[in-house]
């Protein structure tokens, strides 16, 4: 008779069988909710520059008084959120619009930090858009924020190769960029080492951890917005 000892011995070697796949079943769930956030952030991007003269949005822009107008918000408007908000969530904002903004992977594992390194920009927000695709506030650029303007979906040479929106780490900025000082450049790989990226085709591609830390990969970013 086999005792109950050894029956839970069995059932343990079982269950350390499948927990491994049965943890890579739950991130492959999370990674593709990831994706579908960037295609959705994607559809956002398209429905604005439909609505503006060919235009996808600046990272920031200002209103004045101290308030400004970001990248999230410009896209958020287009999926039919109306409220505009100035380095926070709208308090009304529902959970069905933020989680377009968050990595699942991220959310979870407690990594999405609220401290972001360029203030407390939209809690949460697991994702960083390329400053340099577009951002009217020229103050403490090293070029006089020449090459910070709003950007024409058909004036770029490589949309499928022009990085746009991309995962960030616990530290993450609202934005990222390559080569400036200024901007500090946390691209993050959460899901086994690799992250979503959405271009400004509007197609989404999963990147290995580090495809944009050498020199010569972010500037074929930049080459692809014509930079």
């Amino acid at each position: 008779m086999i005792t109950l000892s050894v029956v839970i011995a069995i059932i343990a070697i079982l269950a350390a069988m499948l927990l491994p796949a049965l943890s890579a079943a739950r991130e492959s769930a999370r990674a593709n909710n990831c994706r579908g956030n960037l295609k959705n952030q994607g559809l956002g991007v398209m429905l604005y520059a439909q609505n503006n003269d060919s235009y996808i949005p600046c990272a920031k822009m200002s209103q004045g008084n101290n308030k400004w107008y970001f990248w999230v918000t410009a896209i958020a408007e287009q999926l039919g959120e109306t409220g505009r908000w100035s380095f926070a969530w709208a308090a009304d904002t529902p959970q069905s619009t933020k989680v377009i903004f968050q990595c699942p992977t991220l959310i979870s594992s407690g990594e999405a930090n609220t401290s972001k390194t360029g203030g407390s920009v939209y809690l949460g927000l697991t994702y960083q858009y390329y400053t340099r695709a577009g951002n009217l506030n020229a103050d403490n650029e090293p070029d006089g924020g020449i090459t910070r303007r709003p950007r024409v979906l058909g004036s770029m040479p490589d949309p499928s190769g022009a990085l746009l929106v991309a995962e960030n780490d616990k530290y993450a900025h609202w934005g990222f960029d390559f080569g400036y000082s200024a901007t500090d450049t946390f691209l993050g790989a959460p899901h086994s080492k690799t992250m979503n990226c959405l271009y400004a085709d509007s197609h989404v591609e999963s990147q290995r951890d580090g495809a944009y830390d050498a020199a010569a990969d972010y500037n074929k970013v930049r080459a692809a917005f014509g930079d």
